[in-house]
């Protein structure tokens, strides 16, 4: 058990990340299929790509924010 931990935790991370990342999608696209699998990580990456700039005080979003703020 020692031995897969050390393998796993030590050097080649990006390798590692990368061929987890590879099972991810081959399964998705054996469970999901082809598209489903591409609609879902268009989504992922629009929701990444919007968190990141709400992450950076994009002043975009705040206008949303005074959109639907309870007016008082």
């Amino acid at each position: 058990m020692d031995r897969l931990l050390n393998f796993l935790l030590t050097g080649n991370i990006c390798k590692k990340l990368g061929i987890l990342a590879g099972f991810i999608i081959g399964l998705c696209i054996l469970l999901l299929g082809f598209f489903q699998t591409l609609f879902l990580a268009a989504c992922m990456v629009a929701g990444g790509y919007l968190g990141w700039r709400m992450d950076n005080g994009d002043r975009f979003f705040e206008s949303f924010r005074n959109i639907f703020r309870k007016n008082e």
